[in-house]
């Protein structure tokens, strides 16, 4: 998790891209809620508070491996047919 945050963080640029090509697919309060408890988790695992821009860079790997896991998934489903 270290590795995510130092990865997430090393630079503006990279917070910027990622920060604009995250999707939103959650709305109002379940995804609050979602990302309340994934940041207090991160920060927990980091052992510090995170800023703004860390979370906002954080939150955006998080959801490129989301759709990492969830396309795995699908193409698992696909070949079990």
């Amino acid at each position: 998790m270290a590795r995510l945050i130092a990865e997430a963080v090393k630079g503006n640029e990279m917070i910027r891209a990622n920060a604009l090509s995250a999707p939103r697919q959650h709305q109002g309060p379940e995804k609050d809620l979602l990302e309340r408890t994934a940041r207090t988790a991160i920060e927990r695992c980091a052992e510090r508070m995170l800023t703004d821009m860390e979370w906002i860079a954080v939150r955006a790997r998080l959801l490129e491996f989301a759709a990492v896991l969830r396309d795995w998934v699908r193409n698992e489903r696909r070949s079990a047919r």
